[in-house]
């Protein structure tokens, strides 16, 4: 089992948040950290980075850095979130199916 206090042994989380920033207007989307940084190649993915917070937000924030990394680009933002909203409930849909 684990609870806030485990969240925060383990991430070092403030108060054991999963989620990052507050999901806030003012800490939402392009607001949140980017994937690059000010260090040559050092790039950042978690749930406190662009697009947003939680495990679907870390699970995309990844994808996204990673083809940041490739040196891919998606053709548009429309394009972007349909192909994470098909990857993403095609992955949640398998965990739920492995774990029941």
């Amino acid at each position: 089992m684990g609870t806030p206090k485990t969240i925060q042994r383990f991430t070092l989380n403030r108060s054991g948040t999963p989620y990052g920033f507050a999901s806030s207007t003012s800490q939402s989307g392009n607001l949140r950290l980017s994937h690059r940084t000010p260090i040559k190649n050092l790039f950042l993915s978690s749930a406190w980075a662009y697009p947003g917070h939680g495990f679907t937000g870390a699970i995309t924030s990844g994808w996204l850095c990673a083809q940041e990394v490739l040196g891919r680009e998606l053709s548009s933002s429309a394009n972007q979130r349909k192909f994470f909203i098909d990857k993403v409930s095609k992955l949640v849909a398998k965990v739920s199916h492995s774990l029941q």
